[in-house]
């Protein structure tokens, strides 16, 4: 049995790896793109059943499985081709002539498919290795084409027309993966030097003048931008929603500009008018439309072969339908030519392999004419307008312009939570000895929720409202420094919590979070009443930025300040413990340590009362979890924090628990009105959500672009949408060119 076994792995194992090697490619180009959509974490667990949980988890490993065996299959079957040959030349003439015949399409294998060359941005940079992988590889497979005595006939003229595309191919992907390097991509994006006005001359004739016995004198006229008159020239710019073909464009205008962020290059004043004038005339929906168009592209760049085939002016469909045009020859030669001894299976195989190969250049071809970047070219240039609508009317009705280009997810993760159900236990001990706890933490404690348009909406007013506050140049980097403090100030509570701000911005986090936890379910007995006060004291919204949509205009009036606080909160201290390197360096992750050791030690432990509650359980519908959060909520609001915890703890114990406790009690008392014992939760709400956009938007200004790459393949990550927004509204360090060429003038007189 064994070794009838062997010998019929013998016979198939090249037809198998050849099926296995097309089928691992069709794979690929079908489902690479969905990276951009599906949250990538190493484990992930969702409240909603959705492509972000289990599912999200086995996408991203299958696609890793994928990628890694579609280029291990092609070059193990380079390797069984001439032990196949040897083993079948003795039975059927002319077999081994067609086997042979599959060695540039292992290459062609090689060379990828457009939507996919690298699996993270660390695989750009091993670019060399590839080349090196592709000079080998080609030579093998040419070594095996000519020393399998291949006859003059049939197959040498559709062989060497492979072997031609195939090898265009595998260079084009290593092309791509060094073009998509950060030392490329930052080289490639650095401007032109600028010396700037000839110093040496201009001075030598201020000598000479002077020497001469006239009298010289300098006239130095700075240039006048926008940062310098604005708050001399207030001018309010009217909303208006725009065309989707025209974001479009616009994004394409935008994009060669902002990109070096990724790099981290820096902008001009220039390049700040230009984006700020655009962005202060859009809607928020169309505003963020426009970021993820961009991101997207980005995605393209650094991860498939968009920095060839979108780079340069008609590369693409020039060399898509050149390979096209010569694998459907290839097959049209095959076909007409003489199959007699050939073996029906692998003749058949052959048919599949070129059949396979014509189906892959018609659909990349496909995604590239239906590509938003195609489109934008088009409009530029004037040309083939009538192709351009009608791909563009395709484009949409294949995707409609209100879905997101990313995950459009954030995540959440809850520090009481965490401290109630990470109780010590055998197998905990086991997993942590083996180094899986981390792993295992981020799988149990993480969810995934949607990313509200209510808090799209308040981020982009926020924003809107600190680029109309700006006075100066200086003030566009001032205001990325506030984490806090400016929301404060504007809402007159800056004496009263600016403590909680000043603090290092861990801790700061740490702080928020906690007290925005203990309110948020302290309000939750209380959700009616405060149901009703949002309906009857929310901030009237300009009319410009209503919905048209019935449906949208009623999920905002659900979005309360309250649940984007929450929401906010969960995901900032994901960000701090599960995403460390995209936040500011600080002992957060200490600090969160030794905060659920203290929670752990005071809520743990239940009374009484607290376990006959849980009891009840058992017999009802309540969830556990709730309750005994409910019950912690309770007795860490009991505690009395009059004096400072930090002054009787000491700093041996870097735990924040009761200072949070500590600004949970001063939020309560200072929104409470004399006379009454509830507080305004609604007023309160609104400033702990300002309070927590100016913390996402400073995180998001101090996260280095090479950090932010890193997630578009990844779901994609709200703080790159942030910080890419901060930097279209004209705020960021990365605005270090203030001022353009001094108008200096000589003026020479007797």
């Amino acid at each position: 049995m064994i070794i009838s076994l062997e010998k019929l792995w013998n016979k198939l194992e090249i037809r198998v790896l050849v099926m296995s090697s097309l089928g691992l490619q069709i794979f690929l180009l079908a489902i690479a793109g969905f990276r951009k959509h599906v949250i990538s974490s190493r484990l992930a667990r969702t409240t909603t059943i959705t492509w972000h949980g289990p599912l999200a988890l086995m996408f991203h490993w299958l696609l890793w499985l994928a990628y890694l065996l579609a280029d291990y299959v092609a070059t193990v079957a380079l390797a069984y081709l001439p032990g196949s040959e040897r083993t079948k030349a003795t039975l059927e003439s002319k077999t081994h002539h067609l086997l042979m015949f599959w060695a540039p399409f292992f290459i062609l294998h090689l060379g990828g498919q457009d939507t996919i060359t690298a699996l993270s941005v660390e695989d750009n940079e091993l670019w060399a290795r590839h080349l090196l992988t592709l000079c080998s590889q080609v030579a093998l497979a040419i070594y095996y084409y000519l020393s399998s005595n291949l006859e003059v006939g049939a197959l040498r003229l559709p062989a060497a027309l492979m072997f031609s595309v195939a090898i265009f191919k595998y260079a084009e992907r290593v092309w791509s993966l060094q073009r998509a390097s950060m030392s490329s991509l930052r080289s490639s994006m650095i401007t032109k030097p600028d010396p700037g006005p000839n110093y040496a001359k201009f001075m030598q004739e201020y000598t000479s003048s002077n020497e001469a016995g006239l009298t010289a004198t300098i006239k130095v006229e700075v240039e006048k931008h926008k940062g310098d008159l604005e708050s001399q020239q207030p001018k309010e710019v009217p909303e208006e929603t725009k065309d989707y073909e025209e974001v479009v464009c616009k994004a394409y205008v935008f994009f060669p500009i902002f990109k070096r962020l990724f790099v981290d290059l820096i902008l001009s004043y220039k390049n700040r008018e230009d984006s700020q004038k655009y962005f202060e005339g859009l809607k928020f929906k169309d505003a963020y439309k426009l970021i993820e168009i961009e991101l997207s592209w980005m995605y393209e760049i650094l991860h498939s072969k968009g920095s060839v085939i979108y780079a340069f002016k008609n590369y693409g469909w020039i060399s898509r339908g050149i390979t096209l045009v010569i694998t459907t020859a290839t097959l049209c030669i095959f076909a007409v030519a003489d199959h007699a001894g050939y073996g029906g299976f692998e003749t058949t195989l052959t048919y599949v392999l070129l059949g396979g190969a014509v189906s892959l250049e018609i659909i990349a071809l496909g995604i590239m004419l239906l590509s938003l970047w195609t489109y934008a070219a088009m409009k530029e240039s004037n040309s083939f307008n009538r192709l351009s609508k009608f791909l563009f009317s395709i484009q949409t009705k294949l995707r409609s312009e209100t879905k997101p280009r990313w995950s459009e997810k954030m995540a959440q993760f809850s520090l009481i939570t965490y401290s109630l159900e990470d109780k010590r236990c055998l197998w905990k001990c086991i997993i942590k000895s083996v180094g899986f706890k981390e792993t295992w933490d981020n799988y149990r404690y993480t969810t995934y929720v949607p990313v509200k348009v209510g808090l799209k909406e308040l981020v982009f007013r926020e924003l809107k409202n600190k680029m109309k506050n700006i006075e100066d140049t200086a003030s566009y980097r001032r205001f990325t420094s506030h984490r806090g403090q400016w929301a404060l100030q504007r809402k007159g509570y800056y004496q009263e919590f600016g403590w909680s701000v000043e603090a290092e911005f861990d801790e700061s986090i740490l702080l928020w979070h906690i007290a925005t936890d203990l309110l948020f379910h302290e309000t939750e007995k209380s959700k009616s009443t405060l149901d009703k006060q949002s309906e009857q004291k929310s901030e009237p919204q300009p009319a410009q930025q209503l919905e048209d949509n019935p449906e949208q205009k009623q999920q905002q009036k659900k979005e309360s300040s309250r649940d984007i606080s929450q929401d906010i909160s969960n995901y900032m201290l994901f960000l701090l413990i599960v995403r460390p390197f995209m936040m500011p360096a600080g002992i957060g992750q200490i600090r969160f340590g030794d905060t659920c050791a203290e929670a752990a030690n005071f809520i743990q432990p239940l009374g009484e009362i607290e376990k006959r509650n849980i009891k009840k359980i058992k017999n009802g519908n309540a969830d556990k979890g709730n309750i005994e959060k409910s019950n912690a909520v309770k007795r860490l609001l009991e505690v009395n924090t009059e004096y400072d915890p930090a002054l009787i703890k000491g700093d041996r114990s870097k735990s924040v628990l009761f200072r949070g406790c500590k600004l949970a009690h001063q939020l309560k008392t200072e929104f409470t009105p004399e006379g009454k014992n509830e507080p305004d939760w609604d007023k309160m709400w609104r400033l702990i959500s300002v309070v927590w956009v100016e913390i996402l938007c400073f995180a998001a200004s101090k996260c280095s672009g090479q950090f932010h790459a890193k997630q578009l393949s990844k779901g994609g990550e709200l703080l790159t949408v942030i910080w890419f927004l901060m930097a279209h509204l004209g705020m960021g360090e990365q605005y270090r060119i203030e001022e353009g060429h001094a108008r200096a003038k000589l003026i020479v007189s007797k």
